[in-house]
């Protein structure tokens, strides 16, 4: 794997971490299923190279708009903001519960 300095992700070290992601995948699940990575727009993403190393290794990239990442995650929105309203939805009736059980009872 590969780092930089600065947080900034350029085409050589996303090259470098989609090579780990195809040996982490082939490793875990071989090399009959496809796969699917969902990326931001940003350019170090788009490349003659990363299209055909992501077709040999089975994996389908779909690109958000660029800038549009913050609004449209997909787990942000899909899954975590679900789970979050059920989460708030349980505690809620926990505490519910909890506060008739701790009531008087009357006879």
């Amino acid at each position: 794997m590969a780092m930089q300095k600065k947080a900034w992700m350029t085409s050589e070290l996303f090259k470098a971490w989609l090579a780990h992601f195809d040996n982490d995948i082939t490793r875990n699940t071989g090399k009959d299923n496809r796969h699917l990575l969902i990326l931001d727009g940003h350019g170090s993403h788009v490349s003659l190279y990363v299209v055909a190393k992501a077709h040999d290794a089975r994996i389908d990239i779909i690109t958000l708009p660029a800038h549009t990442s913050h609004k449209i995650q997909p787990l942000d929105v899909l899954v975590f903001k679900s789970l979050r309203f059920n989460a708030e939805k349980n505690e809620t009736y926990d505490n519910d519960k909890m506060s008739q059980d701790k009531q008087p009872k009357l006879s």
